[in-house]
């Protein structure tokens, strides 16, 4: 589970084995629940469900990017993989597009992942993952991704440059 900044509204981000990335937007209802269940505080708002990804690939962690970078989430999956995706328009939730593209770490598993908070700071993730290495079939489809692995440890540092 992931929050994005409170910029971006309440929104959390959810993920798991299923292979699905879901949003959950906080929303002001005018109706009042009659019924609650025993400890829920009845506050004038629902949570709205969105399903961005369905993955064929177990996702094994999300980060939202800091909010200088635009509402923008990391997934890291089980193949390897890293994807990005951010909102198709501004302020809604309904509709995402992975328009960053992906990076693949070529190693069997990525495990999980953090972006870089600096804002004056190039835009970075770093990336953990299993020490099993792929070859390599496919160039990074992220433009102007940059691999900067660290010596004798399982992270991979990659640059991004957000102009695509």
């Amino acid at each position: 589970m992931a929050w994005a900044d409170p910029e971006f509204g309440s929104l959390v981000a959810s993920c798991g084995n299923d292979q699905k990335v879901c949003f959950y937007k906080e929303k002001s209802t005018s109706e009042k629940h009659s019924v609650k269940q025993k400890g829920q505080i009845e506050t004038g708002k629902i949570w709205e469900k969105e399903m961005i990804a369905q993955l064929n690939d177990p996702i094994k962690d999300i980060k939202f990017a800091p909010k200088f970078f635009g509402l923008v989430i990391a997934v890291a999956l089980q193949s390897g993989k890293v994807k990005f995706y951010k909102p198709t328009s501004e302020g809604d939730i309904k509709m995402w597009s992975d328009f960053y593209g992906e990076i693949n770490t070529f190693t069997a598993s990525c495990n999980c992942l953090a972006w870089n908070p600096a804002f004056d700071e190039d835009v970075m993730v770093i990336v953990g993952c299993s020490g099993l290495k792929r070859e390599k079939q496919v160039e990074n489809k992220f433009v102007g991704a940059e691999e900067k692995p660290i010596e004798d440890s399982l992270l991979q540092l990659y640059r991004l440059d957000g102009n695509k």
